[in-house]
């Protein structure tokens, strides 16, 4: 039988003021690296809570299509054709959902949690052609 006493939770890792100036810089230089990349960069443990202290907010990146007047009348044609297939049929119990990513022709990955950290949002799109 285990003992149902409350443990102390461990305390949290903080880091020296050196080490948070240096995630500080690491972040002034691209805002856009991961939180892994700049623990790599700056050698110290991705466990260390370095995110408080140098108040890296996370942020997604958002990503916009470039559309063109005949991408609207193909849209068009696409709610039409499904408007029809889930009317006449079957068509809505043969559809499987899911969560994975999504790869495209071009290379690029469409990721639900793709994000970085910076301490102000920069607001900048990333576009794809």
């Amino acid at each position: 039988m285990g003992c149902l006493c409350k443990y102390k939770s461990p305390e949290r890792l903080t880091p020296s003021q050196e080490v948070t100036d240096r995630v500080c810089t690491g972040f002034q230089r691209s805002q856009r690296k991961s939180t892994r990349r700049v623990s790599r960069e700056v050698q110290i443990s991705q466990s260390v809570d370095f995110k408080k202290d140098a108040k890296v907010i996370p942020f997604k990146v958002l990503v916009l299509q470039n559309l063109s007047d005949m991408d609207e009348q193909k849209r068009f044609e696409f709610c039409v054709d499904m408007q029809l297939r889930f009317e006449n049929g079957d068509f809505a119990s043969r559809l499987v959902f899911t969560e994975e990513a999504t790869f495209h022709i071009n290379m690029k990955v469409n990721k639900q949690n793709d994000r970085f950290g910076g301490t102000e949002n920069p607001k900048f799109p990333e576009q794809h052609v």
